[in-house]
């Protein structure tokens, strides 16, 4: 355990001591006109509560990644960390206020310590692997804020979606004697007079319950019932061969919670070739439009089943639940591209009023064969809002190495190094090539791994509890093998955000496909 600062040397590696502390108000339950207390208040009020109700309205903050990629612009990207002394890695050193929203490694070795503000006592002292096991007991009946879903493991990657706010600055340190550590940390960093508390492991009534709600949420994702003052339009029909079919109108001021789908006829033609198309408040151009299969993270019939809060498909049932507010009406239609007739059932949910300022929702598909020397481009977006998901997907590689290239976000013109991650398949919270096959969780989804020549993937993550804000721009670019170096692969992406214009702020299957460094 750590003596001091970050400088400090740890106590022998062997050395690991789990310190948790756990304390519930005993008050019973709250009155109506109690005020809340806890920590968890200020996250509530912010939003950051894994929630989607408040995912379409602006964010105030910046969203940043520390990672150990490779300065050097190679490919040791488990070796660019700050050193310590006595052995470990300093994977992050924040100024607050902040909020940690996620940790995430592929090699979980030796003791993590996390201090917040400047307490020169780490407030969590545990084995890092044993951090995302949900084998550390922070509980009380019924409850445990160290396990799943908060933390977890899959397709070769081990992540933590557990909030950590801090007033004034937080630590985070690994101390190994292995020589490498691949990691990324996500951070939210809120202006200068936010409202906000310090973790603490001293949970209120308040705060257990800000965690049980949170757990239920995610919970329970396969099937959503619509509440009693939502709508439901529900049909089946033949869509004919080179069609375009509006399938409704929702007359506004609206959001749209649910739109659910089962192609009966899901063949891979069938879900690459039918796209849906939403206009909101009268767009010009469809703010959503994508093939079927890839907007739900599902591109064929080889591809697993996958629950995730936003999207899925179980036994060929499919599901976003992206919120998608308008103020007049939301059309949305089914092109079917193909010589085939596709046969869908849908059911759509939507439920009357949106905020004000609440942001529009947009999905858009890119395709493209990688280009020596240049990164995939799965995003190029100008104006104002919110990155909140990506769905790639590629075939026709010649090995999985591919996986190697790094990803990176251009926020408002910032370089791609101050937004940069480790590998394509660490940004879908996996790891080592997608190790294991598919995989999801609430957050993220490895849906496809066919690692034999011609090798293709497909993988979804939601930025459900980050989402990264921009003011003027926003690019997120794919490296593909370690230095760019695998020419010809088909890539695929849909990108999903929210912005403020209704208009789209990239032009429907015309963004660019690469970019110049």
């Amino acid at each position: 355990m750590y003596q001091g600062g970050l400088g400090m040397k740890p106590i022998s590696a062997g050395v690991m001591i789990c310190l948790f502390a756990f304390v519930v108000s005993a008050t019973g339950a709250a009155s109506a006109d109690r005020t809340p207390e806890g920590w968890t208040v200020p996250l509530e009020q912010l939003g950051f509560n894994g929630s989607l109700e408040r995912l379409p309205a602006p964010k105030s903050w910046k969203v940043k990644q520390v990672s150990s990629f490779d300065r050097s612009g190679g490919n040791d990207d488990d070796k660019g960390g700050t050193a310590m002394e006595g052995g470990g890695f300093i994977l992050a050193d924040l100024d607050g206020p902040g909020v940690v929203t996620r940790i995430w490694t592929k090699n979980p070795t030796g003791t993590l310590y996390i201090f917040v503000d400047d307490v020169e006592t780490p407030i969590i002292t545990a084995p890092f692997k044993d951090f995302f096991s949900g084998s550390l007991e922070l509980w009380s009946p019924g409850f445990n804020l160290m396990g799943p879903p908060f933390v977890g493991s899959g397709a070769g990657g081990y992540y933590s979606y557990i909030p950590i706010p801090f007033e004034k600055r937080c630590r985070i340190a690994v101390a190994t004697t292995e020589a490498s550590l691949a990691y990324q940390v996500t951070y939210a960093e809120l202006p200068k007079d936010t409202p906000l508390q310090s973790f603490n492991l001293s949970l209120s009534q308040d705060d257990a319950q800000f965690f049980r709600r949170w757990k239920d949420s995610w919970k329970s994702i396969a099937m959503r019932w619509p509440d009693d003052d939502e709508h439901l339009r529900k049909s089946r029909h033949d869509y004919g061969p080179e069609s375009d079919s509006l399938i409704a109108t929702l007359v506004g001021p609206g959001t749209i919670a649910e739109i659910e789908l089962r192609l009966e006829s899901a063949d891979p033609e069938i879900l690459a070739g039918t796209w849906i198309a939403i206009r909101f408040d009268g767009q010009q151009e469809p703010g959503v439009f994508a093939p079927i299969g890839t907007f739900f993270g599902a591109a064929g019939r080889d591809t697993g089943d996958h629950e995730s809060v936003v999207a899925g498909r179980i036994d060929g049932r499919m599901w976003c639940r992206f919120p998608m507010p308008f103020h007049e009406k939301a059309d949305i239609r089914f092109i079917n591209k193909t010589k085939e007739v596709a046969d869908i059932a849908y059911w759509i949910t939507w439920k009357d009023g949106a905020a004000a300022d609440d942001e529009y929702f947009f999905a858009r598909h890119n395709t493209g064969l990688t280009v020596e020397g240049k990164p995939f481009v799965a995003a190029n977006i100008t104006g104002a809002g919110h990155y909140v998901g990506t769905t790639l997907a590629a075939k026709n590689a010649d090995s999985l190495t591919l996986l190697e290239g790094d990803d990176a976000y251009l926020v408002d013109g910032a370089a791609a190094d101050t937004f940069h991650g480790t590998g394509t398949d660490d940004y879908f919270d996996a790891g080592w090539y997608f190790a294991g096959g598919p995989a999801s969780a609430p957050t993220h989804a490895v849906t496809l791994k066919d690692g034999d020549a011609p090798v293709s993937f497909m993988a979804f993550r939601s930025h459900l509890t980050e989402p990264v804000p921009f003011t003027r721009s926003f690019v997120f670019e794919l490296e593909h093998g370690p230095r760019n170096d695998r020419p010809g692969v088909a890539y695929e992406s849909v990108a999903y955000w929210y912005q403020t214009s209704a208009e789209a702020a990239a032009p429907v299957e015309r963004l660019a496909e690469t970019k110049d460094r």
